[in-house]
């Protein structure tokens, strides 16, 4: 049974009857129990004032979700020194998001050498943003064996974008042919990101193949990224019917390239109703590419929203440019002279863009700033 051999109903009344004969209130439990029979389990373990039959009932409220009944049993069995109480009390705070809780219930029952925490524990760092202890705590959930823990480790360096070290984990786990659909997806953004299209197209059709979730969003990021626009909006468009509304803005700028302006617009302004990052400065560019389609002081009221979350590079460059659009030079010197105090200047791209940024303050005869800057 417990390692999920399915038994005849006859063969487990057969088991029950031998149990009962042992005359032992804990085992029959724990028989109840893992042939998800929890009313009996309860029962047989309601007047047993062991460590062990504490903690089984514990567990037995914890499946059932009698809540209040698991932490108030659970306490009592780390009374007793059954340090496994630990790690229920652990999920059950963690299925609860109380992540704090969460947290110290997992280092404790890992303290006492409870298998099975480290991977559990790690998630929470990832949920929590934490990704160094994440990685932490997933590395010694490999170390430790835990179940899926290498492929959990190769997402938290994707997403620490360790993409090297990502790959190396996917690929292996592929050799191993004991993988999660999901590898497809990040090796194809892995590849995107290595400029190798082929590869990335063929991980991305093992993905369509395979139907792995959030594949459509991925093929239309792909087909974007080749400027294959055909291509890409049937797969944005399914990817957004799916939830994924990132991907609104991306639909918009091919619009955009394709010079269906109001399409375009349409877009960006989803994407500014769902609330993406950065929603508001795609639709002030927007605006500030195509005069035509709106004034000049929705551009820049849209800019000066975006501004005051989002001061990065990118958004500041944006909103200088929208300023100087609309005369506004003071204004616009003011952020270009906090620009510069902020700006590395390894970046290429960064520095194309402050080209732009002198070019338009010329444009509009700053030369004494210019050249002062």
């Amino acid at each position: 049974i417990e390692f999920g051999e399915n038994l005849s109903q006859e063969k487990l009344s057969k088991l029950e009857g031998l149990l009962k004969a042992t005359k032992n209130d804990y085992e029959l439990a724990l028989f109840y129990a893992q042939v998800k029979q929890f009313a009996k389990a309860e029962k047989g373990m309601l007047n047993d004032s062991s460590a062990n039959g504490i903690t089984l009932l514990a567990f037995v409220y914890q499946v059932q979700n009698k809540i209040d009944l698991a932490i108030t049993t659970a306490e009592l069995a780390i009374t007793k020194k059954s340090y496994i109480a630990y790690k229920i009390l652990a999920e059950i705070y963690q299925q609860q998001d109380t992540l704090t809780k969460a947290e110290k219930y997992y280092l404790l029952a890992i303290k006492h050498d409870i298998p099975d925490c480290y991977l559990e524990l790690s998630d929470i760092y990832v949920e929590t943003e934490q990704l160094k202890l994440a990685e932490k705590y997933a590395l010694l959930a490999v170390q430790h064996n835990e179940k899926n823990a290498s492929f959990k480790l190769g997402e938290i360096y994707f997403q620490l974008d360790q993409f090297e070290q990502a790959k190396n984990i996917f690929l292996t786990e592929l050799e191993k042919e004991n993988f999660d659909n999901d590898i497809y997806r990040y090796l194809t953004w892995i590849y995107i990101d290595e400029n190798q299209r082929e590869t990335a197209e063929k991980y991305l059709q093992l993905g369509l193949d395979n139907h792995t979730f959030g594949v459509n969003m991925i093929a239309g990021y792909f087909y974007y990224w080749v400027d294959d626009y055909s291509a890409a909006k049937p797969y944005l468009m399914q990817s957004i019917d799916e939830g994924y509304t990132s991907v609104l803005s991306i639909l918009a700028n091919i619009y955009q390239i394709e010079e269906n302006l109001p399409l375009a617009e349409e877009y960006y302004i989803k994407s500014l109703e769902a609330d993406n990052d950065e929603a508001e400065l795609d639709l002030a560019d927007f605006y500030f590419s195509n005069i035509q389609t709106e004034s000049k002081a929705k551009a820049l009221a849209l800019a000066e929203k975006s501004i005051k979350t989002n001061t990065t590079f990118e958004a500041e460059n944006s909103y200088i440019s929208i300023l100087l659009w609309n005369n506004n030079f003071e204004l616009a010197s003011q952020v270009m002279e906090s620009l510069l105090t902020t700006i590395t200047f390894d970046d290429q791209k960064q520095e194309s863009q402050l080209i732009q940024l002198f070019t338009l303050f010329l444009a509009k005869d700053q030369t004494n700033l210019v050249d002062r800057w």
